[in-house]
């Protein structure tokens, strides 16, 4: 397929910049930008993945009272070991 457009110049020397950095034809550079364009989209990574489930696993769950300092206390937690 041939297309063909026009680039403004200072976009244009910034482009033909990078084709020279990567050692690269202008139609292969340019074949190379277009593919990277045209892909599907990255998959998220396994731990954003993980703490998306984490976060739906944990709205799951019904709402339950804060518990009160003395509840958490050690001695609360060890009542009844005397």
């Amino acid at each position: 397929m041939a297309i063909t457009f026009t680039v403004p110049p200072e976009i244009e020397d910034r482009l033909l910049a990078k084709v020279q950095d990567s050692g690269l034809s202008v139609d292969e550079f340019l074949s190379n930008l277009v593919a990277r364009a045209t892909l599907l989209p990255v998959p998220e990574s396994p731990g954003a993945l993980k703490a998306e489930a984490f976060l739906q696993w944990a709205k799951n769950h019904r709402p339950t009272p804060l518990l009160s300092d003395e509840a958490i206390s050690r001695v609360a937690q060890y009542s009844g070991r005397e």
